[in-house]
């Protein structure tokens, strides 16, 4: 973080874009968390018992007294459990290697911050 700060004195303009942990796992496609850990060869029955802790869950909103209609949860992570972190870190393990050249990332535990290069240089 402290080149970060260098750069941005040297006139470097750089915009972030925090990744925050609640948001994060509330986030994560299901279809595609498990696509991923197929990507990894994962044993399949993990994979299934992964599948069973995802799926079947619902919910519903309160408003004012009034209740919604059950929906089902097609994406995000329980948090709370033990299981969801190793879950979340597996999800995000290629972030790296995909913000590209002109972006840095910093990672700490389940949370990130991307830094967008603009380059604009004052010297």
């Amino acid at each position: 973080m402290l080149i970060v700060w260098i750069f941005c004195l040297a006139g470097f303009a750089r915009s972030q874009t925090p990744v925050h942990r609640l948001s994060t796992f509330d986030k994560v496609p299901h279809k595609r968390l498990l696509s991923k850990l197929h990507s990894y060869e994962i044993n399949d029955n993990i994979i299934n018992w992964v599948t069973n802790f995802l799926t079947g869950r619902k919910y519903r909103v309160r408003v004012n007294g009034s209740y919604s209609s059950w929906a089902e949860v097609t994406s995000g992570i329980p948090q709370g459990s033990v299981f969801g972190p190793l879950l979340l870190l597996l999800y995000i393990n290629d972030l790296i290697d995909c913000c590209g050249t002109f972006s840095d990332i910093y990672l700490c535990a389940d949370d990130a911050k991307i830094f967008h290069h603009n380059y604009i240089a004052s010297w």
